[in-house]
């Protein structure tokens, strides 16, 4: 999924709503994302591990990732030194469940 798709499926969602991936044994809190260039490829990686402990919300995600140079760029999630691609959400109590 690219950066422009996720900011359009967003925009429906609760602007408070915490932001977490969704893993096969628990979710994990994003709270940052780096930019990476894989198979001359640019992307941007969702890091599972950051120094915020917090996750970021609906509002404060979105406001990050709208900027034009990004939007082209692929969505994937860093966990375990693992990249993953993102293909959707699904939103369940408040929080939005990135997977």
């Amino acid at each position: 999924m690219r950066v422009i798709d996720l900011l359009q499926l967003l925009a429906n969602t609760p602007r408070n709503a915490l932001i977490f991936f969704e893993g096969s044994d628990q979710n994990w809190p994003i709270a940052d994302f780096e930019q990476d260039i894989h198979n001359e490829q640019p992307r941007l990686l969702l890091q599972t591990v950051a120094k915020k402990p917090h996750p970021l919300k609906q509002w404060e995600f979105s406001l990050l990732l709208n900027h034009r140079e990004y939007y082209q760029h692929y969505v994937y999630v860093n966990q375990d030194d693992q990249a993953y691609p993102l293909f959707g959400f699904r939103v369940a109590q408040n929080k939005i469940l990135l997977g």
